[in-house]
């Protein structure tokens, strides 16, 4: 009678765990883009379920702002995916969608001031939690 011996496994070398904070701010560009999506939407078919009737930055029409939130939403989605990878770029990308993301829900605190103040914490958080991870994109260098 004749044993078979299993074939022992190597543990697979992973790197470094990505830290929780990227992934959270990987987690939020998703996310972030999905709202982003909606709006463009909303805009794009001048719907004012959404914001104010009385407000106008580009006109009398939110047809601007839609093409505004649309590219947000694909650098939003591309920077989440570049984060999930762990590349550099995407921490880059993440810096800036979250910079600009700001900025731009600033200009709509008149419209809707709680939506506007809500989505730049979370932009806010996103900046922190790359910010806070620097070295961990540094070692995949």
């Amino acid at each position: 009678m004749t044993t078979m011996s299993q074939p022992t496994l190597s543990p697979r070398v992973y790197g470094p765990r990505r830290p929780g904070l990227v992934t959270f701010a990987a987690v939020m560009l998703f996310v972030l883009s999905f709202f982003y999506l909606i709006a463009a939407i909303t805009e794009w078919s001048n719907s004012v379920w959404l914001y104010d009737k009385d407000f106008h930055v580009a006109g009398s029409r939110l047809i601007f702002w839609g093409f505004v939130d649309a590219g947000l939403c694909a650098l939003s989605v591309y920077g989440g995916y570049l984060l999930w990878v762990g590349r550099r770029a995407g921490q880059i990308l993440g810096f800036a969608f979250a910079g600009v993301s700001f900025v731009r829900w600033m200009f709509y605190i008149p419209a809707d001031p709680w939506l506007a103040v809500a989505i730049m914490v979370v932009n806010g958080l996103i900046i922190y939690g790359l910010a806070s991870s620097d070295e961990w994109f540094a070692e995949r260098d």
